[in-house]
Parts: structure tokens; sequence; C-alpha cells
């Protein structure tokens, strides 16, 4: 689901989007096994094939930008400023989990889950010249 909304206001430009989508599948590990050929290597063990959901995902971003004439003379050169925040709400998005093994001191293994995250507030400014 997204929503955008846009409103022009003389020379400026303002934006406001919204998105919202389920969270991405996913195949969860269940425990470490030992290798078929090497019972001192461990490999892991996974359940069914994107049986698990992430949490959903949902972001707020804003934009403004101000047209103006780099010239009074003439029409071009022409120019464009704007500033624009994505994730104004910092939600913290899990986009992708991975699985990896780590050894531990008893060299028995151990499992670490790893997310992966969108990007927190992420500013962003721009400058355009039209010729």
């Amino acid at each position: 689901l997204t929503w955008s909304n846009f409103y022009k206001w003389k020379n400026f430009q303002f934006s406001m989007g919204w998105k919202l989508r389920t969270g991405t599948r996913y195949t969860p590990a269940l425990g470490l096994v030992n290798s078929e050929n090497n019972t001192n290597v461990k490999t892991i063990n996974y359940g069914p094939i994107n049986s698990k959901t992430l949490p959903n995902y949902h972001r707020l971003d804003f934009a403004v930008t101000y047209d103006f004439k780099l010239s009074k003379k003439t029409k071009y050169p022409r120019a464009k400023v704007g500033f624009s925040l994505l994730n104004v709400y910092e939600q913290k998005n899990t986009i992708s989990r991975e699985y990896a093994i780590f050894n531990t001191t008893n060299s028995k293994g151990e499992i670490q889950e790893i997310d992966k995250y969108s990007l927190g507030r992420t500013p962003n400014i721009l400058f355009r010249i039209q010729f």
C-alpha cells in the first residue's frame, strides 16, 4: 500500500509519501548438524522454505523544493533547490534475515542470526540547474 500527496504553492512544491508492505518471507534456521563427510564440520539445518515472515515494513518520506530563475533577463537558466527526509519517524524496518555459524571457545559452533535493516532517518539536499 502506497499513499502519496503533492502540493504546489507559488514556487514551492511539497510532497509526502507513506509506504506499508508485509514483511519479507524467510527460511528459519533450526540448529546445527554435523557435515556428512566430516564430523568436526557443522552446517545449518534449515526449516521449511519461506515459512516465516519478518515484521511489516512502513515508512514516511517528506520533500520540499523551490524553483527560481538564475537570471531575471532570460527564461533560462533555471534552478531548483530542495530538501527531503526519508523515514521521517525513523522506523527500524527489517528487510532481510540471514544466518551464519560462529565458533565458540568449545568448538561446537553457534548460529548467529543476522538482520539487515533499512536506512534510518535520512536527509537529502539537491541543487539542480536547467539550461
